[in-house]
């Protein structure tokens, strides 16, 4: 017999889709649950156990209960990846997803990242459905791993799964994500000496522009900005980079250059005329400057 850690041996995948082919039923609900059980730590069994979701909710999701807290990391990650509402490539289930937080209250502070890599994951599900539910569960977690509540090794990765929890909710600049993560929503800052070295830019050739942010109390920065693209019907259309994520000290001068190449894409044309670059920091605008798009 193979010991658990050969995951990845596809070869077992058929098994667990003929289990939920011909064994999802009342009869044999026991042993169906206890050979995906065995067949996951081979291939995972994300998939086909959904089935038995949906159909036998109340007894699955006692099982995945009981997987959560299992010595087993395959077990302890199936039952998060499990229940997640937007699995792709899945069959889509009908539990409610505010009742799979009782399986990653379990999980959290997993030594796997393995198994914290499915919890960020799952979080991330659920953000696209309802984002104040999952920051209202990121704060008592981190509240418990604070004042060491939770009857673990202190060596907890809690940060890894809210940075990949909230990569999602920060892109579209999500208010209360941002202050969650100490980013304020009307940061003190000046920005100063925002300069375009080339006014005009041909086609393939690089935008270049560098701007200073004084700070007048202590700060924790997303610095983003933003290029208003001519499109077909000459209205502009506003496009978001990242530029940089940084906490600094109260009354330094942070000195920022970028530049940004001007490249044509099957997905974006390019139109020789006037555009802007824009300064966004902590969702607020700052500075907005035109320049010329050439041939």
């Amino acid at each position: 017999m193979r010991r658990w850690d050969n995951f990845g041996d596809f070869i077992f995948a058929p098994y667990c889709y003929y289990i939920r082919k011909y064994w999802c039923n009342k009869d044999n609900l026991d042993f169906s649950l206890f050979a995906q059980e065995k067949f996951t730590a081979y291939a995972s069994a994300e998939d086909s156990i959904r089935y038995f979701l949906n159909k036998f909710e109340d007894e699955t999701f006692e099982k995945m209960i009981e997987w959560s807290s299992s010595k087993n990391y395959f077990l302890r990650r199936l039952s998060s990846e499990w229940t997640r509402a937007k699995l792709p490539w899945c069959q889509k289930i009908n539990l409610d997803y505010k009742k799979t937080i009782q399986i990653l209250d379990n999980l959290y502070f997993d030594k796997s990242r393995f198994v914290t890599r499915s919890v960020a994951n799952h979080l991330n599900d659920i953000s696209k459905i309802d984002s104040d539910l999952v920051i209202d569960v990121l704060e008592k977690w981190r509240i418990s791993v604070e004042t060491r509540q939770c009857l673990v090794s202190t060596d907890i990765d809690l940060d890894y799964i809210i940075s990949h929890w909230t990569r999602t909710l920060v892109k579209v600049w999500n208010k209360r994500t941002l202050e969650f993560l100490w980013y304020s929503s009307n940061p003190q800052i000046e920005l100063k000496n925002f300069i375009i070295t080339n006014r005009e830019v041909k086609i393939w050739e690089k935008l270049e522009f560098d701007f200073d942010i004084f700070l007048e109390k202590s700060e924790s920065l997303i610095i983003d900005y933003k290029v208003y693209f001519v499109w077909k019907n000459w209205k502009l259309l506003p496009r978001v980079f990242k530029l940089k994520k940084i906490g600094w000290t109260q009354g330094l001068l942070l000195q920022i250059s970028k530049t940004h190449k001007l490249k044509l894409m099957s997905t974006k044309a390019l139109y020789t005329w006037t555009h802007f670059v824009e300064i966004i920091i902590n969702w607020n605008s700052f500075w907005k400057k035109e320049f010329e798009l050439i041939i």
